[in-house]
């Protein structure tokens, strides 16, 4: 836990730092997040927990750093896994919406009381009833990956209903295409 806790502040305080310094590249939504499904199947499936991955195969790029993004979805998904209970479920989808695509993670969870919403993407803080159900974490995850979207101009928003689950929506800007002659 102490271990989990140093490693949490570094990368905060590196993401956070000037010398965070995001190697922009177009990125392939479907990979990254096949990979964090992949890594996080056997904890899932600990606790039969189905994962339903819906994403269209020709979903367009994303303008990101791949480790970064990489980091966003595999923390919010293994999130989604420690606050969902046994033979729960998580759904992963994502569509286009004007210049951005929207990425959600829904889960079958604990959830989170609705006065408690404001304050999850804060550093340190932890839900009551996380904490109530005695699973373990740094309270930074969440800070972590509100970072790294606001660094890729994209937003993070949460639903939630105690008792019920959590839905996490990640909106990130398209890749763009140049325009022939353009500058852009």
């Amino acid at each position: 836990m102490l271990l989990e806790l140093l490693d949490d502040i570094l990368l905060l305080s590196y993401r956070k730092s000037t010398k965070a310094v995001y190697h922009m590249e177009p990125v392939q939504l479907e990979d990254i997040m096949q990979k964090v499904i992949d890594d996080i199947q056997d904890q899932a499936q600990k606790k039969n927990i189905v994962i339903d991955f819906q994403i269209p195969l020709d979903f367009p790029q994303v303008l990101a750093d791949r480790g970064a993004l990489n980091e966003v979805f595999s923390n919010l998904l293994n999130n989604a896994v420690k606050y969902t209970q046994e033979h729960g479920a998580i759904n992963v989808s994502a569509k286009q919406k004007r210049g951005f695509i929207e990425i959600d993670i829904s889960d079958t969870g604990i959830g989170i009381v609705s006065e408690d919403l404001p304050k999850i993407f804060g550093e340190f803080y932890r839900a009551p009833n996380a904490k109530s159900y005695k699973i373990g974490g740094t309270g930074l995850g969440l800070a972590i990956v509100k970072e790294i979207v606001d660094a890729h101009h994209g937003s993070l928003k949460v639903q939630s209903e105690l008792g019920k689950g959590s839905t996490f929506r990640v909106l990130l800007p398209k890749k763009r295409h140049r325009k022939k002659g353009s500058s852009d």
